[in-house]
Order: C-alpha cells, then sequence, then structure tokens
C-alpha cells in the first residue's frame, strides 16, 4: 500500500528536478549521472512508504547533492598562480625560400594538443594553433619564433609566444612567454621552458613533432 506524498515531499522533488536541469546546463556528465540516479532513488523510496524510509533516502539524495555541488565548484576553480608541466605533439605543414646552397627561411604553421603531467595541469586536454617562422644556415638556426593561441576543453583560450634554436629535422629547445587569455584565463601571464624534437614526417611538405614543457603562471 502507497503512503500518501505531502506538500514537503512533492517540493523537494520539484527541487531536485530543478537541480538536474541545471546540472545539465552548466556542469559535467557524472553530474548528470549523479542526480538522475538521486531522483530514482527518491522515488524508490516513496514507493515503499514511512517517513524512516523517506528520511534516510533525503538525507542520502542531499548528502549526494552537496557532494557533486562542492566538488564541481573545487574543479572549475583554477589557482590563481601556479606551475604547469605537460607534453605536446603536433602536426603541420611549411614553405621554404632557398636563399643559395646553405641559407633559406621557413614559415610555418602546425596544430596540436597537450597532455598535462596531471589532470588538473592548465594545459590538460588543451588543443592548440601556432604560426612561426625561422632562419637557418647549414641546417642550423637561433632565431626560430612562434605564435600560438591553446583552446581549453571549455572553449577559454591561453596565447603564447616562443623563441627557440636549433636544428632542422632534430631538437631545439627555447622559452615561451604567456601574453592573456581569455573567459577565467583573461589576463593570465607566464614564462616557461620547451624542450621539443622534430619526427620523421609521415607525408611530403608535412612536419611533426613533440616537447616536455614547463612553466609557471599567475592569474589577476
Amino acid at each position: 500500500m502507497g503512503f500518501p506524498e505531502d506538500a514537503n515531499m512533492k517540493a523537494l522533488r520539484r527541487f531536485l528536478s530543478l537541480w538536474s536541469l541545471l546540472i545539465l546546463r552548466h556542469f559535467n556528465a557524472l553530474g548528470v549521472v549523479l542526480t538522475l540516479l538521486t531522483i530514482s532513488a527518491l522515488k524508490s523510496g516513496l514507493k515503499k512508504g514511512g517517513w524512516i524510509m523517506k528520511k534516510t533516502v533525503l538525507m542520502l539524495i542531499l548528502g549526494i547533492v552537496l557532494l557533486v555541488a562542492f566538488g564541481m565548484e573545487a574543479k572549475a576553480q583554477i589557482p590563481k598562480e601556479g606551475t604547469t608541466s605537460f607534453t605536446s605533439a603536433w602536426s603541420g605543414t611549411f614553405k621554404i625560400l632557398a636563399m643559395g646552397q646553405e641559407r633559406l627561411q621557413m614559415t610555418f604553421e602546425h596544430m596540436g594538443g597537450s597532455i598535462g603531467n596531471t589532470p588538473n595541469d592548465l594545459s590538460n586536454n588543451a588543443s592548440f594553433r601556432c604560426i612561426g617562422a625561422l632562419h637557418a644556415v647549414k641546417g642550423e638556426y637561433n632565431d626560430g619564433s612562434a605564435f600560438c593561441v591553446a583552446t581549453l576543453p571549455d572553449g577559454d583560450q591561453m596565447f603564447s609566444t616562443y623563441k627557440f634554436a636549433g636544428k632542422l629535422g632534430g631538437m631545439f629547445k627555447g622559452t615561451y612567454t604567456v601574453v592573456g587569455g581569455t573567459g577565467k584565463l583573461a589576463g593570465i601571464q607566464g614564462s616557461g621552458e620547451i624542450t621539443a624534437f622534430d619526427l620523421r614526417p609521415e607525408a611530403e611538405g608535412t612536419f611533426q613533432g613533440v616537447a616536455k614543457q614547463k612553466g609557471t603562471y599567475k592569474l589577476p
């Protein structure tokens, strides 16, 4: 025999329904799943009847909701300053202007992605696009430069400039400077180091590479 549902229980059910809509709009899939599970548990508790069952289910539901809410809020926050360490990989194309047998001017563009050494790293799961140039003499250069836009999974962007030196088709090292961003990264500043390797190209007219990068950043 079912237990009649009073006004308080109906209000709580409406609250949880509204909460699920909020989760769907603003948070991740885990929050959605947890919210749907709690609503299902509430319905089950109501069908079984009894105030003890109802109170127990409600306490469990509210506890999970609060954990999800505070957990997501903590995850969304980025420390005002910190360190970053990540691996990046890319593929791109280039154009060369030969200047005799020993010199060449190169422009290039590449796109790729990065994985942080920790899940909470600022550059974890970011994609990026860079354009740049260098002037090589006998296969070596010391004036390489690039300008990059990194896009985080949530769409916020970070802007960086690079200076580097090395050998064509080999290793190169350099530094980078973070010069700004959008969204929660607006006004970000930072700097760091890069050690990279050009890989054997998979197709003519392309290049691929991988790099280790580490540095610091500061938000306003």
